[in-house]
């Protein structure tokens, strides 16, 4: 997006680290689901 055109508010939206974020939370809930199944240690997922 043009910077001009741009809102603060969907730059923050848009932003490498929004993008990020979202994918990190995604991680932690796949680890979470696979810690819950036994396919990974349990404390792995407090470190």
């Amino acid at each position: 997006m043009i910077d001009r055109y741009r809102r603060p508010e969907m730059a923050r939206i848009w932003s490498r680290e929004a993008r990020y974020e979202a994918w990190l939370r995604v991680e932690l809930a796949v680890c979470e689901v696979h810690g819950r199944r036994g396919l990974i240690p349990a404390d792995a997922l407090g470190r």
